[in-house]
């Protein structure tokens, strides 16, 4: 009879396959969106953002 059904553990991974991508697909959406709202801007008005990142707060790891 267990061949009737799915192992926990392809129920576990088809849940967390679909969380996945539907977290990725947003990321995607707001990524789009982003970038549209930013190719409105003037370059000249543009905030460069490397300008506020300072790498000595970053993680050593990340160095």
């Amino acid at each position: 009879m267990t061949g009737d059904y799915p192992s926990l553990a392809q129920v576990t991974g088809h849940a967390l396959s679909a969380i996945f991508l539907d977290t990725l697909a947003m990321d995607i959406d707001q990524l789009e969106r982003v970038n549209h709202t930013r190719s409105t801007v003037a370059p000249e008005r543009r905030l460069d953002i490397c300008r506020f990142f300072h790498w000595h707060d970053t993680a050593p790891d990340l160095r």
